[in-house]
């Protein structure tokens, strides 16, 4: 399965280089994947090993000292 961050590109005429997908986790913040990444990790089930999937796994920590 895909990666469950991974949009696909409807509007191509608005990026400065051509894509296929775009990365949007949880976090808000748009990565494009480098080709070779998006081959090895982002569509073929390895996205666990993605360093940005992994990141948006972890608790958020309130300023007060909290879990978010």
């Amino acid at each position: 399965p895909d990666c469950p961050f991974l949009r696909p590109v409807v509007a191509d005429w608005i990026w400065m280089y051509p894509t296929a997908a775009y990365c949007r986790p949880p976090s808000g913040r748009v990565r494009v994947p480098a080709p070779d990444s998006l081959a090895r990790l982002c569509t073929n089930g390895q996205y666990h090993a993605c360093p940005g999937y992994r990141q948006s796994q972890l608790p958020e920590i309130d300023v007060t000292g909290g879990l978010g």
